[in-house]
């Protein structure tokens, strides 16, 4: 399903953690070296998706609160948890924007891929879902001290592999992740009485991860955070590289393309262009099957592929592009 703006009174929060400088060395080499300048169509399109589905939530920084998220997502906020630039409290109506990503389908729409930094290399996680969170106060962003805030990420079942993981965004808008560690497994959540109904208990699986505070005095904090709770592949299995062969004229940095991997719900997103195709530029576990999706907007006409894909060793996958409009591409995403 994809993600839509809630107007329930619900959020989510969240930490981070910038990995900017890992993500400039990994990616700066190819991301317009082939491209036009400046931002594509598709990439406005993905801004705007992501502006869309934010939910936004009013929180009294005095009290705190319980946040809830549209597809399960829980905050816990202590009172006076709120800080600004300076490091001091925050008074009043705090508004927490909240994006949630928990399948491949929002991950592509969303462009929140699943990959991250392992030393020089990256590795495909397999995800647990996928949040960006941001706090202002008086049209100001503002953080949280350490600790006073809570994330808890919904869960079918607890999955012992999973880890937290943060990210910031590049300049595309693109993400790239590193392990931050353990996440906590909790089995129902206690409602806090500010929440109304003098607390109880929400049953169910969460992770539980804390929004850290930012750097106190830093005026240049990231517009959001992101977290995720998602973990590498079990080792077993060998994994290649991955080469989508597009069609002439639209090998370029205009076409974007991504390979989703539902089984493990996964999204790579495909960025080292070549003289026919994209490149992962990482491994991709061989065996597993998904689907390319790829999307260009060209005077206004878009053009997208849904390619089944197995992965093999080596495997260059050729696809094409057809005429289609945004509303079709939306529903053929949902249908992943």
């Amino acid at each position: 399903m994809l993600v839509n703006p809630s107007t329930d009174p619900m959020t989510k929060q969240f930490l981070f953690l910038g990995v900017a400088a890992g993500m400039a060395a990994l990616s700066g080499c190819h991301k317009n070296a082939d491209g036009p300048e400046g931002i594509s169509a598709v990439r406005e399109m993905i801004a705007q998706n992501r502006t869309a589905a934010e939910q936004q939530f009013s929180v009294n920084a005095s009290t705190g609160g319980q946040l809830f998220g549209a597809h399960g997502t829980v905050v816990t906020i202590l009172p006076n948890a709120f800080r600004n630039h300076n490091g001091g409290n925050v008074n009043g109506t705090v508004t927490v924007k909240l994006v949630e990503a928990y399948d491949v389908s929002d991950m592509v729409w969303l462009n929140m891929r699943t990959v991250a930094v392992n030393g020089p290399n990256r590795i495909a996680l397999q995800s647990g879902g996928e949040v960006a969170l941001r706090a202002e106060a008086n049209g100001q962003q503002v953080t949280v001290a350490a600790g006073a805030a809570l994330v808890h990420f919904p869960a079918q079942q607890f999955d012992p592999l999973m880890r937290a993981f943060l990210a910031e965004e590049d300049e595309e808008g693109d993400l790239l992740w590193e392990d931050v560690g353990e996440l906590d497994q909790d089995t129902g959540l206690a409602m806090l009485d500010s929440i109304g109904g003098g607390g109880g208990w929400m049953p169910g699986n969460f992770y539980t991860e804390p929004w850290p505070a930012n750097t106190f005095g830093n005026s240049d904090w990231p517009d959001f955070a992101f977290m995720n709770c998602d973990h590498p592949l079990p080792p077993g299995g060998d994994s290649t590289d991955v080469t989508i062969l597009l069609p002439q004229g639209m090998n370029d940095w205009s076409t974007s393309v991504w390979v989703v991997l539902p089984s493990i719900n996964c999204m790579v997103y495909m960025e080292q262009y070549t003289n026919n195709g994209v490149k992962a530029g990482m491994p991709v576990r061989i065996g597993l099957q998904g689907t390319v999706v790829a999307l260009r907007i060209e005077n206004g006409q878009y053009y997208s592929s849904f390619t089944p894909i197995t992965i093999t060793d080596g495997i260059q996958q050729v696809i094409t592009l057809q005429p289609t409009t945004q509303a079709q591409y939306q529903q053929d995403l949902q249908n992943l």
